[in-house]
């Protein structure tokens, strides 16, 4: 014992005795916090996005650098896959992947695991960049002279923000910025102070080749922070101190940015063609209203408010904001850096412009929960200096927020009433107990008691005996501990078709069967129609978008919704079928060819005879523009027809050109529209007015044998009606007063509704398909408002369909329409475009190779997306490859029998690792002149 204490005493005042006490208090709180993950066997893996998205990419990367190592050992070589087919539509490996952290140096830890253990991995990086960005934070806030035990807690109220608890840990990338950040921030002050770039450069490099998205918002606080310095430098400071200081941040960027160029180049490449940059602002100035009362009601709780803000930051930490305020003589900057950060919640366009010009969305929020941990550590000492009177300020102050929370009935949760008596308790503590002067433990027990009560209420939102039961949070929606790489990789019925045989490219459709994500395809080696990755090439955006695909957002394509055209230019040959599920089946799928017992029970596969192979051809185009005039069906058959390429394209190829109009057999076939549920329901020329609660309409139309029906929407809006005036007198006087009350209070606090959803079918109460579509208002707009809705092929014809509107509001329109696709001709334009195909195909690494033989010029079509990556050979010499169709890759093959090669390489990756080596003889240059001695000149004020 006495040599523990000794121990204890050399190490107490040192850098390794306090991060010996942080790890002991982190390890104590993050088991308190995760306890029931601990006791149900549960990981951080959530169902939905954190399995189709955030594991799965961690289990392919560390899929892929295994193989990249086995390589290397087997061959002696380094050889790095850059394109993979059946990541999304057949995608660029890094640009795709690199938004879940495909480049953080921790994530290379994924080479050591096992695809069983891969789990243990993902929740250890979540951890793992808590605890580091603690440690991150205390260096910052130590180097700025705050006390050990105060910048311990204001690590904790920076770490177990209601970000990190509930965004950080439902999609793992983005911990990102919460380890970087206060690097970055601290290599700013050691550059302006010390002369020293090391720390700024290094760290600025890193959060660069973790996530460009996270680095873009770390950046603008950086920029933001380093003004903010320099504005504090000392009287004395002159013009050229100012100017030379500049110069070396931006030096030091400038050398940061070269080093990470080799991830980041090709990414930023494709961000900024990106779809969803720069839409355009849609967004009124404020939030509604209901949003500010829930921010400030949540403030101390994990209660979200619209636009993924959520707050969740310890009681300790709204007190240290109310005493800034109350003493007004002290701390002025930091009461500007508050209000500061008050304006980026409240405005939604920071909020866009923080989420790269995209949507609306609060994902910067871990740079406010670092500002309430500097300000924690800094005003932690204040509190033994409080007389009464300011003691009594801070009680009234608490007081009022906590009337303020429960102002609405809607508020009223016990998660509020939770965070109230722990605001209420630490208040009266204060007043109760007088800490002047008083530096002992009896003093530090006491404030570190109001410490604590915020942080179990923090933990309590989400692990509460309703988080483990049916909470909105509940457990059950986490991957239970070795099962995920079990759901990605088994759970199907891809049985039916390994019984196939086929070796051939191909994509598959799933009908009734288990798909195990939006992903899933990456590790099954099945090529599907789906894709939901946040990052993509912009053509598969319009692809989606142009061609009315039914999903709300257009990253993310869930199949074709069983639309034959589309279906065969995308490469489905076979559709993966339930038992029982067969006449959902389009209507060419005619041949099974296989049948098993599956995790989804007994299921066949049926094959498309007249499908289009990897590579197929086209002796006539379509001038994009006239294309584009067409309806949305319309478009789709054109396809068939002729490539679609811009006119000088056309000239190029030398291809003839299509006149498409006169060929397109699609037909409108809506006669009536009439409702046939719900007494206030109004047909306008501009949409569908209801004011009940449900309303059915039945759409009477004409529709022609031998075709696929669809419902085509253009355009498509919502906006909210009144749920009081969706009820009768009658209904209205049968609710409670407090009934009333409470829908009274939701119509005063109510924000336009973000979302509408429509659901068809063939008859009344039997709705077979749905379609959901976003408006400017949700989170995730981005601009797509067109949509067909494939009703299935019928061979005599419909007369009618059916559609629900679940809830009161005006559903409006450009245009609403029934169409008729006749498929007479389908398959003969199918065969035609087949009969001189790329035969012998074979997709290697980076590579894909085939033989074609034509009996005239003609464009060769590839069914996977079109980048600039890709270089075409035909036998040895390369051609110029085009767009066709929206999003396919294409190049003009004259007549006769060829070689095809196709090699891709990851667009401007060469560019930037040439970038990169720059930067890292720069950094070495930059450190060498750093060893000069030098004048220490201090210049800022702390």
């Amino acid at each position: 014992m006495d040599k523990a204490l000794r121990f204890y005493g050399k190490i107490k005042n040192t850098r390794i005795g306090y991060v010996f006490a942080y790890t002991l208090c982190f390890a104590v709180i993050s088991l308190m916090t995760f306890r029931y993950f601990i006791a149900f066997r549960k990981t951080t893996i959530i169902i939905g996005d954190g399995i189709s998205q955030n594991y799965n990419t961690l289990l392919y990367y560390s899929k892929l650098l295994r193989q990249v190592i086995q390589t290397f050992v087997k061959e002696h070589t380094l050889r790095f896959p850059m394109w993979d087919v059946s990541a999304g539509l057949g995608e660029d490996i890094l640009q795709t992947m690199h938004y879940y952290g495909v480049g953080e140096p921790i994530m290379l830890l994924a080479a050591l695991l096992p695809p069983s253990r891969t789990d243990y991995l993902y929740c250890f990086i979540y951890i793992a960049r808590l605890y580091m960005g603690g440690l991150a934070f205390s260096w910052f806030s130590l180097w700025h002279g705050n006390r050990k035990f105060a910048t311990m807690l204001g690590s904790f109220v920076y770490i177990f923000s209601g970000y990190s608890l509930t965004l950080a840990m439902k999609h793992l990338m983005f911990g990102v910025p919460i380890a970087f950040f206060p690097l970055i921030l601290l290599g700013a002050d050691k550059v302006i102070k010390e002369k020293k770039a090391a720390m700024f450069i290094l760290s600025t490099a890193f959060a660069a080749l973790s996530n460009i998205y996270f680095f873009y918002a770390q950046m603008v606080f950086a920029v933001i922070y380093c003004l903010y310095r320099l504005v504090r430098m000392k009287d004395g400071f002159g013009r050229n101190d100012y100017i030379r200081t500049i110069l070396r941040l931006l030096l030091s960027g400038i050398c940061a940015l070269l080093a990470a160029a080799v991830v980041l180049l090709p990414e930023l490449a494709l961000l900024l063609a990106e779809s969803r940059v720069g839409r355009g602002y849609p967004y009124t100035l404020t939030y509604g209203l209901k949003y500010y009362f829930e921010y400030i009601a949540g403030f101390t709780n994990l209660q979200q408010a619209e636009g993924l803000m959520t707050a969740g930051y310890s009681v300790i930490a709204l007190l240290a904001l109310i005493i800034l305020f109350i003493r007004r003589k002290r701390n002025f900057y930091l009461k500007l850096a508050a209000l500061f950060f008050l304006i980026f919640s409240f405005v939604p366009y920071f909020a866009y412009m923080m989420n790269g010009f995209s949507y609306v969305t609060n994902r910067w929020v871990w740079a406010m929960a670092m500002y309430l941990g500097y300000l924690t550590a800094r005003i932690y000492p204040e509190v033994f200096e409080l007389e009464h009177e300011k003691k009594m300020q801070v009680a009234a102050a608490a007081l009022v927020i906590s009337i303020f929370s429960l102002a609405l009935p809607q508020l009223r949760s016990m998660h509020t009433f939770a965070s109230i008596m722990v605001l209420t308790g630490a208040a009266v503590l204060m007043v109760a107990f007088d800490f002047r002067g008083k530096d002992g433990l009896y003093a530090r027990v006491g404030v570190s008691a109001v410490f604590m009560a915020g942080l179990y209420l923090m933990t309590y939102r989400l692990w509460s005996p309703d988080f483990a039961d049916e909470g909105k949070y509940n457990i059950g929606k986490y991957v239970d501990i070795n099962t995920a790489d079990d759901i990605l990789e088994n759970r199907n019925s891809d049985a039916t078709i390994d019984l196939i045989g086929d070796k051939e490219f191909f994509r598959v459709g799933e009908i009734g069967v288990t798909t195990g994500g939006g992903n899933s395809g990456l590790h099954r080696s099945v090529n599907l129609c789906r894709r939901y990755f946040s990052m993509m090439l912009p053509n598969i955006s319009e692809f989606i978008r142009e061609l009315g695909f039914n999903t709300q957002m257009d990253f993310k394509l869930e199949g074709t919704d069983r639309r034959s055209i589309m279906d065969a230019l995308l490469g489905v040959r076979y559709y993966n079928v339930k038992e029982g599920e067969e006449a959902l089946l389009p209507f060419n799928y005619d041949t099974r060819v296989s049948e098993a017992d599956t995790y989804d029970g007994h299921s066949a596969a049926w094959k498309n005879e007249h499908y289009l192979p990897l590579g197929y051809t086209y002796d006539t185009a379509i001038d994009s523009e006239k294309f584009y005039a067409l309806d949305l069906a319309g478009r789709q058959e054109a396809m068939l027809y002729g490539a679609v390429l811009s006119k000088d394209e056309i000239e190029d190829t030398g291809l003839e050109e299509f006149k498409v109009n006169d060929a397109l057999s699609r037909r409108s076939v809506l006669k009536t529209i009439t409702p046939v549920k719900g007494e206030n329901v109004r047909i306008t020329e501009n949409g569908i007015d209801v004011y009940d609660r449900e309303a059915v309409l039945r759409f009477e139309i004409n529709g022609l044998p031998e075709s696929e029906t669809y419902v085509v929407l253009n355009g498509a809006d919502y906006e909210y009606r009144s749920l009081k005036d969706a009820l009768s007198d009658a209904e209205w006087k049968s609710l409670s007063a407090y009934e009333r009350a409470g829908i009274e209070a939701d119509e005063f606090l109510k924000r336009p509704d973000d979302s509408a959803k429509l659901y068809f079918g063939l008859s009344e109460g039997e709705y077979t398909n749905e379609t959901e579509y976003f408006t400017p208002m949700h989170d995730c707009y981005t601009g797509h408002d067109s949509f067909i809705v494939n009703l299935g092929y019928s061979e005599d014809g419909l007369s009618e369909i059916y559609c629900k509107l679940p809830k009161p509001g005006f559903y409006s329109f450009d245009s609403l329409d029934v169409v008729c696709q006749s498929v007479e001709d389908i398959d003969l334009r199918l065969d035609a475009l087949r009969a001189e195909h790329l035969e012998d195909e074979n997709i290697e690494l980076n590579t894909i190779t085939g033989r074609l033989k034509l009996s005239r010029d003609k464009l060769l079509v590839l069914s996977i997306p079109y980048s600039t990556g890709w270089r075409a050979f035909v036998d040895g010499r390369e051609v110029g490859t085009h767009k066709a169709n929206i999003m396919f890759l294409s190049f003009p093959v004259s007549r006769g029998e060829h070689e095809i090669v196709l090699r891709y390489e990851t667009p401007y990756l060469r560019v930037g690792a040439a970038l990169t080596a720059a930067g890292f003889v720069m950094l070495m240059m930059m450190v060498v002149i750093e060893r000069k001695p030098r004048r220490n000149k201090s210049c800022v004020t702390y």
